[in-house]
């Protein structure tokens, strides 16, 4: 320690937690080299100071001394600080240190150990941190308007075993940063102690330069700006005009930035003394308003505050530039949030050492600027490389024209050669049906080509066309036969057609079905072989197509539209008139009279129950299970926690001995002024349910809600309760909104539209409109830490009616979760 003292010329020096008597102290100051000292009543904070440095304490403490200073004659307060090592202990601190921040309006540094840290970045080891204990002291930090201006050396000041933590730290306020923008922290090395030492230097900035030439994105706001920047461009180079290339650009963009200098000091000139002129100008106006209520004063008066708007734009974008900030939110503008980033940006941008190649250590100012400069002068000058041999392998090898010809060919071949076997004729399969007999025979055909065999030979093909036309998880080639593409091409073909876009299917509309609804057409022997195939297919591929209303232009009694199936075939009916949805609408809504007279009262409640938009196109979706998905269902993977019913099924399963990695996971308070809610829906023996938790920014129970569904599919489930946390969330009046599900195929469904949410179509389009009407963000979150949610679904598959549960009554259980997710107590999500 005397030794630090010695070499770093240290002035006032702070020891946390000496282990030393009281008595002891003075002996200690005069070994140290200092002329003053003070204990703090705890013994637990020492100071030591020279004659040269004006200090008196003002405050003492167990766990902080307050005193004020003289430093670099301007008067200051400095916090010295060693917390408690318990949560609960520490919190007459913060208290301490917030009612002193209230008093404070000059600079006001606050450090030693506060052991806690800030971020979870800040500790290696151990056991998780306590969230709780970490949000209070980020809570001091912000009541008390402090910032970390950040360090050099270490990152973490304290170390015991497998432990390391950053426990000692110095705070600023913005007052401090604007007086001293030099101020330094390093973190020295560690010795004997478990603390490492913590070097502050404070000096202000000396800039004796003319600035250097910035461009300022308010000058584009500036009326006359455009007209000086064109002109000055477009004008001859002097003294010669035929200069060529990068020397005529380098001199037009020198004669621009001296003649913007010249612009910006004295047209556009300060923007913040034309912002008081400009005020004062509104006022003055205003003024001359309220005696003469004239319209030309009333236009003076809109003129100066358009005025003055355009100049706090150009101030807005001043300071945005100045802190680089990519984001201003609505009541940001020109607030001292902007000041103190560009504070912060300065005070970390200063150079505050150097280190030479020698291993030199250079801490002065023109030593610093007289090293970079001799760098930078011989990495540019230097014709001999400095790279060692043995680093040569750091240098990018140089292809040949031949190898680069080579590589192109490779690229290319990479990247057709896996559509070989795909890209066999089956584009026929659009327009032409094969068939059976040349199914197989091109089956056949393409079997030899894959074991490299001739058309006409007889050798031997290892395996059959049928067992390699399957998935790559099964060991298959990832293609299909030629009869399923057939059928599937088949199948496509059919719903092109009755989506009606193309001017082919509109075609075949009119010929072949005119007046009459696709599904109740025919084929005869002399009609095309196109809609003899489609005629073929379509009571299959029929089955899985489901409407999702728009405009209502599709068939009222043969579309299914209900999401169950067409009303004829609900209600048992053959009906050949053609009536459009859209018919049944009265002012945009369902007209329940005319409804009544055409179908039986329990369909009109299901029909009357469906949103209407009016505004978009009719959907058709695809119903079922797409061929991938279908055929990844009977993959042995999904098996593999199922040994009975794989072996029943004949499925030879080998279990893979793979390495998995658990990992923890934890439910995060939103940020203000968001609430978050969490939700889920669950279905158990064929019983659903739903529930979910609404909680603000500080993870407190806003309300919460257990309700039975009815339904059998898990997805519906999910969008069901997410639905019902919507409505209560607009019903409390909150507006900031962040949802979080653990499922991520439901965000999928809401975010991409996707158009295989045929079973779910209505209840996604209600919900979009509900989250329309507020400021939302959804996101995944796992099911370990969606535990809230996940038990008041399970509750909902137990109960009768909806249970709405207060803040003050929610369910023992729910209380224990909800108060572990407040204190951040991760769960284990096993890999």
């Amino acid at each position: 320690m005397k030794n630090l003292c010695r070499i770093h010329n240290i002035q006032l020096l702070v020891i946390i937690e000496p282990f030393i008597s009281k008595d002891k102290l003075d002996m200690a100051a005069r070994f140290f080299g200092f002329s003053m000292s003070y204990a703090n009543i705890s013994n637990k904070i020492w100071i030591l100071w020279n004659n040269a440095v004006n200090l008196s304490i003002i405050m003492d403490h167990p766990q902080v001394v307050h005193a004020q200073c003289t430093i670099l004659n301007s008067t200051c307060f400095a916090s010295f600080v060693y917390a408690n090592c318990t949560k609960t202990n520490r919190l007459p601190l913060w208290e301490n240190l917030i009612n002193f921040a209230k008093d404070v309006h000059v600079p006001w540094c606050v450090g030693g150990d506060f052991n806690i840290i800030s971020k979870n970045d800040e500790r290696v080891g151990g056991n998780p941190p306590n969230q709780q204990a970490m949000d209070d002291f980020n809570n001091c930090i912000y009541d008390c308007s402090l910032n970390d201006i950040g360090f050099s050396g270490n990152k973490f000041t304290w170390s015991r075993a497998l432990l390391w933590q950053r426990l000692d730290r110095l705070l600023f306020n913005n007052e401090w940063i604007s007086n001293f923008d030099l101020t330094h922290v390093e973190h020295l090395s560690r010795t004997i102690s478990d603390h490492a030492p913590l070097l502050v230097s404070i000096s202000r900035s000396i800039n004796l330069n003319s600035p250097a030439f910035r461009f300022q994105n308010m000058w584009l706001l500036h009326s006359n700006f455009i007209d000086v920047f064109t002109n000055n461009w477009n004008a001859p180079t002097f003294p010669n005009n035929n200069i060529k290339g990068m020397a005529r650009l380098w001199h037009k963009l020198k004669r621009l930035k001296q003649t913007l200098r010249w612009w910006n000091k004295n047209i556009f000139k300060n923007v913040f003394a034309n912002i008081r002129e400009a005020k004062k100008m509104v006022m003055e106006m205003e003024n001359n308003y309220m005696h003469n209520p004239s319209d030309v004063n009333l236009d003076a008066v809109s003129s100066a505050k358009n005025n003055l708007i355009n100049l706090q734009n150009m101030e807005e974008l001043f300071w945005k530039q100045k802190t680089s900030s990519k984001l201003i939110l609505e009541g940001d503008r020109n607030t001292k949030f902007f000041h103190a980033l560009v504070k912060k940006k300065r005070v970390s941008n200063h150079i505050h050492k150097i280190i030479t190649s020698d291993g030199t250590i250079h801490e002065d100012n023109d030593m610093i600027a007289r090293t970079g400069v001799e760098f930078f002068q011989k990495l540019f000058n230097n014709n001999v490389s400095n790279i060692p041999l043995n680093r040569n392998h750091l240098i990018p090898y140089c292809i040949k024209d031949e190898e680069n010809i080579l590589l192109r060919f490779l690229k290319m071949f990479e990247k057709f050669s896996g559509f070989v076997l795909n890209s066999i004729p089956i584009f026929i399969c659009h327009t032409i049906q094969p068939t059976k007999s040349i199914c197989v025979k091109m089956d056949r055909i393409i079997n030899k080509f894959f074991w490299g065999s001739k058309i006409n030979s007889s050798a031997i093909l290892w395996a059959s066309w049928s067992n390699l036309s399957g998935p790559y998880e099964e060991g298959g080639l990832g293609c299909k036969t030629f009869s399923d593409m057939s059928k599937a091409f088949s199948h496509k073909l059919w719903f092109s057609f009755r989506e009606g876009k193309s001017l082919w299917a509109k075609f075949l509309n009119f010929k072949y079905c005119k007046r009459r609804h696709p599904t109740l057409c025919t084929f005869k022997n002399a009609d095309s072989n196109v809609w003899k195939r489609l005629c073929s297919v379509k009571e299959e591929t029929e089955s899985f197509i489901q409407w999702g209303l728009g405009k209502g232009d599709i068939s009222f009694w043969h579309d299914n539209w209900l999401g169950m199936a067409s009303i004829d075939n609900l209600i048992n009916s053959h009906t050949l008139e053609i009536m459009k949805v859209k018919n049944f609408w009265k002012e945009g809504n369902w007209w329940n009279e005319k409804l009544l007279q055409f179908v039986p009262p329990e369909l009109v409640d299901i029909i009357t129950k469906i949103p209407l938009n009016t505004q978009e196109q009719d959907r058709i979706m695809y119903s079922g299970v797409e061929m991938k998905q279908s055929i990844m269902l009977l993959s042995a993977r999904n098996f593999s926690s199922c040994w009975p019913l794989a072996k029943r099924l004949g499925i030879n399963l080998i279990k893979e001995n793979n390495v998995t990695r658990n990992i923890t996971v934890c439910w995060k308070k939103p940020s203000p002024p968001f609430c978050k809610l969490n939700s889920d829906g669950a279905v158990k023996n064929q019983v659903a349910g739903g529930g979910g938790i609404i909680r603000n920014h500080n993870g407190f129970v806003i309300a919460a809600y257990a309700i039975p569904l009815y339904t059998e599919n898990v997805p519906e489930a999910e969008l069901l309760a997410m639905l019902h946390g919507l409505k209560l969330c607009k019903n409390r009046g909150l507006t900031d909104v962040w949802i979080e599900v653990d499922a991520t195929l439901v965000i999928s469904m809401i975010l991409n539209d996707s158009k295989a949410n045929s079973k779910v179509f209505y209840l996604i389009r209600e919900i979009k409109k509900l989250m329309s009407t507020l400021n939302f963000r959804i996101s995944h979150i796992y099911r370990e830490a969606n535990a809230a949610a996940d038990f008041l679904a399970n509750l909902g598959c137990y109960s009768d009616q909806c249970q709405l549960f207060e803040a003050n009554d929610i369910p023992h259980l729910l209380k224990g979760i909800v108060t572990l997710d407040k204190t951040g107590l991760p769960y284990i999500r096993l890999a």
